[in-house]
């Protein structure tokens, strides 16, 4: 459910995402997400971590076998 809300969110903007999208866009009511998140700020706050993760792994896979000055350029 994150990982479409943070689609959703890039095709909207994050400002415009709302539940009601979301629930839309997964074809459930509303009040069904309620069981998977506290809500606008929890899905907020949960998309956010899944792109700090995948900004992680991205960089962690750029640098692999590189170190030092190597991996920082």
């Amino acid at each position: 459910m994150v990982a479409a809300g943070a689609a959703l969110a890039d095709e909207v903007g994050l400002a415009h995402l709302t539940m009601g999208l979301l629930a839309e866009r997964l074809g459930v009511r509303t009040p069904s997400l309620y069981k998977h998140v506290g809500g606008q700020e929890d899905l907020n706050r949960r998309i956010a971590a899944l792109a700090c993760t995948e900004a992680a792994d991205a960089v962690g896979d750029a640098i692999r076998g590189y170190a030092g000055r190597d991996a920082l350029a």
